[in-house]
Order: structure tokens, then sequence, then C-alpha cells
């Protein structure tokens, strides 16, 4: 009978999976036709070609308007109807498209006479684009200002259009907000999503686990193709000199001419200076900008993980090397795919009466809290593949290391044979593969892999305590050893390797590179020093978001204090200006959880030294940047999630009122989808320190 009843169950379950799939499949589809109306939606009123009411600019038929870099602004004046929307195409230029900033603005009786900015779009030479103008009455006056072009550089616009149809094309990322959101309405009306219990639905957490790694992956992958510049693959080998590559190309141009140094000489006037590091005696002195210099040689000074596990094996595959935003896409990926299931894997040992819906949000805000969408758009990709390098390696270290942790705790099976040797085989594979990632985080950025040691260390003294508490403890020693040999063996040779590759070129293992950078000051003046920590907390903790008249209305804030001294400060955020990483300040009150193990407690307590420790370790020898605060975003994101997720396990398993259980899983499910929602808003953002973005994605 036990037997018929767990076939139907099974089968039950298997049912509801399939229903779930066919569920997002449609809705999925629903968002691709809605997006294929909107972007198909034409504009009101009767065409009318714009070069009859030109004042301004110069035109000629057959060839359209010109522009240039000094005259770069055409002006059209008596139109006798009301002007809504305005078509224009841009021819494409020789040689590589680029990005041209078309600026809308206009006088009419509406703003009496006033000259206000209607629209802005940011679009690639060889397109067209649909600007929104917004006067009621006859306008005085339009006029399309054109940024983008160098110096002396024309540029042609085929056709401008009055009151045309709105240029159809298909936004990825709307397509996306649309998909998220109808997900979302979904998941909030399903009961069978809403009240079913985590912990007792093995099938549910798998349909739960695919549909939310699902979407994150989704959302990365249309990411990565709506605003990478380009995909391009670089010849190798290279054709141009490789002073004109990143760090990671001319570190594997180095490794393949059998050396460590780039190979690129450097000038006469560099190698005479007293100190070359000192930016004022480098003064009109040609050097390689950020690159280690030391010994009369370059080297780079970035991990080269990414060269090992990303360019060495692309370019067995193809023959070539590949783009920087094909690299950033891969990281980008690894952080989707394995922070969420770093999430789950937390909830399946912890959690054991929460809903699904605050785990499956939970998991997709984690991802965007890392704000890893916003470093794929940094502009001069290298440094930003060194960090979500680390958040990659990082979300993948957690992912193994849940799944060890969950593998060590399982009972010895008594049964010899087969089973046992599959045991111990997996539990070891895990641990290994686990502490390979860790080496990935240690090979791309140090700070991520100090910051994951404050993760890791806890978890070993309470797994060498608990081993000691059996009864038969002596007779686990092995067993215990081999678990720390099969996690540290490949972390030492990993850490092991890069000390070796430092004391070859700097001439000591613990010299990363980064005295002997030529960049905007000495870098070896630079000390830890205790009494920076107040202004650390501030920057990358308490520093706020900085707001934008225009869309998406967030971004930077650039503010200094008297530090006294030179201190690098660059447009920045702090983390307490999200949402769920705000929640990092809960971890203390961990401490007064009488039900909460000691463990959990000593890790919560853990992480937060951690933040601060490497928050003041970037401060005092970094400065301040936004990518600088990312190396804290994956880590803190994990530890408020698992704040907000406890909180609800607690509520749910308490005895309190169904209103108050509602309340704390609506609240804690908003503050996910605020930091959804915010984080993607920034990822938007314009800066001199990202790659500006073709608006038309934006629909």
């Amino acid at each position: 009978m036990r037997e018929l009843f767990l076939k139907i169950k099974s089968k039950r379950e298997k049912n509801q999976i399939t229903a779930a799939a066919i569920i997002v499949a449609v809705i999925l589809l629903i968002s691709a036709a809605l997006e294929l109306l909107l972007s198909g939606m034409g504009g009101g009123g009767e065409a009318v070609s714009a070069h009859g009411y030109l004042y301004k600019g110069q035109y000629a038929p057959g060839v359209g308007y010109t522009v240039t870099s000094e005259q770069n602004t055409l002006v059209f004046r008596d139109a006798d109807f009301s002007v809504g929307s305005a078509n224009l195409t841009v021819l494409p230029t020789e040689g590589e498209q680029k990005l041209i900033t078309v600026t809308v603005s206009g006088k009419s009786e509406e703003h009496t006479g006033k000259t206000v900015v209607y629209d802005k779009v940011t679009l690639q030479t060889g397109g067209s684009c649909t600007l929104s103008l917004s006067p009621s009455g006859e306008p005085l006056e339009v006029s399309f200002k054109f940024e983008g072009m160098a110096d002396g550089e024309e540029l042609n616009v085929s056709s401008i259009t009055f009151n045309g149809p709105s240029v159809g094309i298909f936004s990825a990322v709307r397509w996306i907000v649309i998909s998220a959101v109808l997900l979302l309405l979904w998941l909030l009306t399903d009961p069978a999503v809403r009240h079913t219990v985590y912990g007792e639905s093995a099938a549910g957490r798998t349909t739960v686990k695919a549909l939310t790694v699902l979407v994150c992956a989704a959302v990365a992958i249309s990411f990565a193709a709506s605003f990478a510049v380009d995909f391009d693959e670089i010849p190798y080998p290279l054709e141009k000199k490789v002073s004109l590559y990143n760090p990671y190309v001319q570190q594997f141009d180095a490794f393949e001419k059998g050396q460590l140094h780039i190979d690129y000489k450097p000038s006469d006037k560099l190698l005479a200076l007293e100190n070359p590091y000192d930016p004022a005696q480098r003064t009109g002195v040609s050097c390689l900008w950020d690159r280690a210099f030391y010994n009369g040689q370059y080297y780079v000074y970035f991990g080269p993980a990414p060269v090992y596990t990303v360019y060495y094996p692309y370019y067995w595959a193809t023959g070539a090397l590949p783009s920087d935003f094909f690299v950033l896409s891969v990281f980008l990926l690894m952080t989707a795919v394995f922070l969420p299931l770093a999430v789950f894997k937390f909830a399946d040992r912890y959690l054991k009466s929460i809903p699904f819906l605050p785990v499956c949000l939970g998991a997709i805000g984690v991802f965007f809290a890392t704000n890893a969408l916003l470093l794929f758009r940094g502009k001069a990709s290298f440094y930003y593949i060194a960090t979500l390098a680390g958040i990659g390696f990082f979300s993948l270290f957690i992912y193994l290391f849940m799944c060890a942790v969950n593998a060590v705790s399982r009972p010895v099976p008594e049964a010899k044979g087969a089973t046992r040797v599959l045991f111990f085989a997996k539990k070891y594979l895990l641990l290994a593969l686990a502490g390979a990632a860790y080496g990935g985080i240690f090979a791309s950025r140090l700070s991520i892999a100090v910051l994951a040691a404050f993760i890791v260390v806890p978890a070993l003294i309470r797994h060498i305590l608990m081993k000691r508490r059996v009864r038969a403890w002596r007779a686990h020693l092995l067993d215990m050893g081999g678990e720390l040999l099969a996690l540290g063996v490949p972390v030492l040779c990993i850490m092991g390797a890069v000390m070796a590759f430092n004391a070859a070129r700097f001439g000591s293992p613990l010299e990363f590179g980064t005295t002997y950078q030529l960049t905007v000051s000495d870098i070896s003046k630079n000390r830890l020093r205790i009494g920076d920590l107040w202004a650390a907390i501030y920057h990358y903790f308490l520093q706020p978001l900085g707001g934008v008249p225009t869309f998406p209305y967030v971004g930077f804030s650039h503010l200094t204090l008297y530090y006294g001294r030179y201190v690098y400060v660059d447009p920045s955020f702090g983390l307490y200006s999200i949402p769920l990483l705000a929640t990092t300040a809960l971890a203390p009150l961990w401490l007064w959880d009488r039900k909460l193990c000691r463990y959990l407690k000593t890790q919560g307590v853990c992480i937060m030294a951690g933040l601060l420790a490497v928050a003041w370790m970037d401060f005092c020898l970094g400065g301040v940047i936004f990518r600088y605060v990312c190396d804290l975003t994956a880590p803190a994101a994990l530890l408020g999630a698992a704040s907000l997720l406890l909180l609800c396990d607690r509520v749910a398993a308490s005895e309190c009122s169904g209103r108050l259980k509602k309340a704390t899983y609506s609240g804690v499910s908003l503050i996910f989808v605020a930091t959804c929602i915010l984080c993607f808003l920034l990822a938007l953002t314009s800066s001199s320190h990202l790659f500006p973005y073709d608006s038309t994605v934006l629909g």
C-alpha cells in the first residue's frame, strides 16, 4: 500500500513539474508576443519629411543631411503641425561602426518659447531610431544634436521624418522585464507555489531551482547579447602592437613566447627616471598604463586565472583569442548559475518551514545584488574581468563547498562495496573541486579570496571539532585527514603556483606586482592605516547612490572626505544603498537567537568581520570606485539573503498569527524584488567608467 502511495505521489509531482514547465514556456512566448507588439507600434499622425523645414544645417537630395564634429546640430522651424515623434537613420561610417548620441530639443508654445530637451538616444552608425517629442501645439523650433564623432569626422543622416511609424526593434532587455513581471505574477497568484513548504517537496524544490536558474541565466545571456560592444575574436599571432591589447592578452602572448614579462620594450626616458612610479616624474614620458614595471620590464599584475580558464581553452578550440566581452560573459553566466544554486543549497540544509516564494526570489535577488550586470558594462574591460572572474569563481566555490558540506555531514554507509566507494569518491571529488574553485578566486581577485576565507575557515574549524566529539574520534581521524587533503591540496597547489609566479617576476612570493603599478599615484606609498577605517566604512557601506534626471534615474555618487593624504576617489556607492545588502546589518542579531545553531552565529559574525576587513584593505591600498565595492557584494548578498530567509523560517515555524506570517513573507519578498529592480536600473546608468549603449535595446 505504501509503495502504491509513493508511486501516485511521484507521478503527481512529475505532472506538476511538467505543468510548471509548460506555464513558463507559455509565459515566455506571451512576453515575446507583447514585445513584438510594443516594438511594432506606430506613431500617431501623418508622416512628413523634415527637410522642407530645415533652418540650419546641410541637406542634399539623394545624400541626406551632413553633420560634422564642428557643426553637429540640425535645426528645423516653421512646421505648421504638431510634432509627436521623429524617425532618423544614420548611414554607416567607413571602418568600425561607432555609437552616436542624438539629443532632440525644441521650443514650443506649450513651454512659452523656452528650449526643452525632449529625448536622448544612443544608436550605432548604420542604425535607425525613434525620438519622442511632446509639444501639444505647433513647434517653434526642433533641434537635433549629434555627439560622439571624432574631431574633423563627418556623419551622414539619410532621412529625418516627423510623425512616422516608430522603428520596430525587438528589445531583449524589455522582453526580460516583461517575462520577469509575468513570472512573478504567476508565482504570486499560484496557491501551490505560495503555500507549499520548501522543505516538504523534493520535486517542488527541483522545479523551483530549475526555473530560478533559467531566469537568472536568461537575464545574463540577454544582457550580454544586448550590451556587449563586440564579440569579435582576436587573431593570434597578434596582428597589432602588443601594447594595444588588454593585460590578459599580453600575458597570454608572454606565456606563448616562453617568458613572464610583456613583450614590449620600455622607452629610454622611462628607464632613466629615478622613480618611475611617481606620476610627476612620468609627465611627458610614454609607458604602458597600469602595468607593473620592475627591473626594466613590463609585467601584468592581474591574476592569471582568466588566461588559463578562458583564453587558453578558447585558443585551443578556435586558434584565436576571445574578445573582452566573451570573457566577461563566461564569468557573468557562472555567477548567474552557481550563486542562486548556492542559496538553494543553504535552504536545503537550514530551512524547514519556509514557503517556496521567498527562497525563489532570494536566489534571484542575490544574483542581481552582486551587480555583475553593472560590471559587465565596465570600460577598460580588463579591470572588470578581474572582479567578475573573482565573483564567478566565488559563486562556484560556495556552491561546491555547500555540496561538499552536505556530503560530509551524511553518515558513512555501513554496507561495504561499491556504495561505500561511491560515497567517499563523491565527497572527496566535491571537496577537491571546491578547493580548485577557491584557487580560481585567489588567482583572479585577491580581495575576494580573503573574504571567502572568512567563510571557509569557521566551517573547517567546526568540522574538526565535530569529529573530536565523536566517541571513536580516532577512528574518524583518517577520514577527516582525507577530507582536509582533498580540499587543501588543490588550494595549496594553485596558491603555490601563483606565489612562485610572483617570486619569479618580483622576487617575493607575496608581491603580486601592485606595488610597481604605473598609475595615477605611487602605490608603494599606500599603507594599511587603522585611522582610515571610518572612511572605509563610509565609502564602502554608507555612501548613497546618486540620482540622475533622466532614465534610469539612479547612478553613482562622487563624494570625497578629508583623508590627510592623497586617496584615489571615483564614482561609487555603498553596500547599504542596496536593500538586500543593507540587511547584512541584521547579522549581529543572530547572536540573540537561541534556536540558531552556534555555527551559523559564528559564520554570520565572521562574514561581517570579513566585509569590514576587506573594505578597509581595499580603501587603504586602492581607494574608492564602484568596482572595489563589488569585491564585497557577493558575500554580502549571501549574508543578507541568509538573514532574511532564516527570519522567514523562524516566523513560519512559530505560533504567530497568519497575518504576521503573511506580512513577513511579503516584506522579505519586497526587499528581494526591490533589489532586483534597483540593481537592474543601476546596470543601465551612464558613467565615464561604463561603455555607452545603444538606447534602442531598451525599446
